[in-house]
């Protein structure tokens, strides 16, 4: 059978792509000019010679890539100067992503993305820029072992008789047609997650940061003009700027969680998410490595946590922290049970965790103090040598952030922990600047599990215990430290037992 070539829209994709490397051949010969002196004539044929090898490599590209939705795999020929021919197989696939931009949807096309366990890099196995969306649902259908459930695009009469058959067998014999658990997002739940975030702090970091890049004299007008505002506006100016980096933060996540679901069918786990761009993902819930539930301080106030998976792709490489996410928002005391419809394997409720022991906390304490010390020491002596005016508010400013690297530290201690829920279930918790992370793995899933010991912490029995899955083509170490060796040794052991 002949393979298929991508939709014309393709071109547009591959374009940008082979664009953005040839930007940089376009810079060089700038910067060369620069130094040559070259005429105006010749620089100019050079950068069109550039655009039109360019546009020749991506019309060829496009021309020898092809591809074929067989019974047992998808194949894909491709290559410029030299032909590879690629064959994976369904059962290989570990996850299909979906993405529809808003100007793919009156053309019916959206890009695939293919990934097995055997990927490099950040590189998927398979992209498919511009494929009709009948593509995505037949490679679905052949993995899950299941029939698509409409016809094709182009047979609109078999699409709606095969619509009236299925709402007939629901009513005539409803004990054969099981339900799927499935879940949208609410307006109010999403309002509360993209209120509740704090990602507005990155953008106030970097319009700090884009301030100290403003040229001296424009960084010394502007200080002048604010010397020269009223206390109260100046106040009004900070809270301005926070109040912009939050509603930049609540319509980005309005926009990326728009009609968020969650489906299962089978042993599949689908999301889909986005208003300019949909994105689904589907993925095997055996290939779920672990499941996270995360809780910012915040959203621990408030009682809700959000839970994400780690899997061994990187389809969730768009999201905050690469994982990707199956339930943006839920009350904490129910998140277990809210997600075992999805993933069987968590237990009821949160077990009793083996908390740091209280005389190893203020280690933690200790830690956070000194790693803020030592940065401050070096900003200190700094401010001492070429800004000695600014001494008396910088170390105000430093009292602060010791204060701050206080309770962090002590966030941090009372948040770690495990529990060993059954022969086959662990469950560690850890905590990092204000965030408490609740990680649940399955025996199977674990790759290495570590103990560590320094010379002083053998006698009063301390170690650090590390967990180590799989996440995305590298490694996720979960590390709970100052545990003592009692509780350690035992994961250790429970990890080592024969099956």
């Amino acid at each position: 059978m002949k393979g298929k070539h991508l939709a014309p829209l393709a071109l547009v994709g591959m374009g940008v792509k082979e664009l953005r490397s040839a930007f940089w051949a376009v810079v060089a010969v700038l910067a060369l000019a620069s130094k040559l002196d070259w005429w105006t004539i010749w620089l100019g044929l050079i950068v069109v010679a550039i655009i039109v090898i360019t546009v020749i490599a991506v019309a060829v590209r496009y021309w020898r890539f092809t591809y074929l939705v067989g019974d047992d795999g998808l194949t894909i020929n491709s290559g410029l100067f030299e032909q590879k021919t690629q064959h994976i197989p369904y059962s290989r696939i570990q996850t299909v992503q979906r993405q529809q931009w808003f100007f793919l949807r009156p053309f019916r096309l959206e890009s695939l993305t293919i990934e097995t366990a055997s990927h490099k890099d950040e590189e998927a196995e398979a992209s498919l820029l511009a494929v009709p969306v009948a593509v995505g649902d037949q490679i679905e259908a052949l993995r899950t072992g299941k029939q698509p459930t409409t016809a094709p695009a182009k047979d609109p009469e078999a699409a709606h008789t095969a619509e009236l058959a299925e709402a007939l067998q629901a009513i005539t014999h409803p004990e054969d047609v099981a339900a799927d658990p499935t879940y949208q997002i609410n307006a109010h739940d999403l309002n509360l997650y993209a209120l509740s975030s704090v990602g507005f702090v990155p953008i106030i970091v970097f319009l700090l940061a884009l301030w100290q890049r403003l040229p001296d004299d424009a960084m010394t007008d502007a200080a002048n003009a604010l010397a020269h505002l009223a206390f109260l506006v100046v106040v009004a100016l900070v809270i301005g700027a926070l109040l912009l980096g939050l509603m930049v933060t609540y319509l980005s996540i309005l926009l990326k969680f728009y009609h968020f679901t969650l489906t299962r069918s089978a042993q599949q786990l689908t999301t889909a998410r986005g208003y300019f761009k949909r994105n689904t993902v589907s993925v095997r819930s055996a290939h779920v490595q672990a499941v996270r539930i995360k809780q910012s301080i915040l959203r621990q106030w408030l009682h809700l946590a959000t839970v994400q998976v780690l899997i061994a792709s990187n389809a969730g490489q768009d999201e905050d922290d690469d994982e990707l996410v199956l339930m943006p928002v839920l009350r904490d005391d129910a998140a277990l049970t809210t997600m075992q419809p999805y993933i069987d394997w968590l237990p009821e409720e949160v077990p009793d965790v083996r908390r740091v022991p209280a005389g190893n906390r203020w280690l933690f304490i200790r830690n956070a103090v000194l790693i803020w010390a030592g940065i401050l020491l070096a900003g200190g002596l700094a401010v001492g040598i070429f800004a000695r005016t600014w001494l008396a508010p910088y170390l105000v400013l430093a009292a602060v952030i010791l204060l701050f690297g206080f309770f962090q530290g002590r966030y941090v201690s009372r948040s770690a922990g495990v529990a060993i829920v059954s022969p086959d279930l662990l469950m560690l918790e850890t905590g990092h600047y204000f965030t408490r992370e609740r990680f649940l793995v399955r025996r199977a899933n674990v790759q290495a599990v570590e103990l560590a010991q320094s010379i002083w912490m053998k006698k009063p029995g301390r170690a650090h215990l590390t967990v180590n899955v799989r996440k995305g083509n590298s490694n996720e170490a979960i590390e709970v430290r100052y545990l003592d060796l009692k509780t350690a040794s035992a994961v250790r052991d429970w990890f080592t037992r024969e099956k």
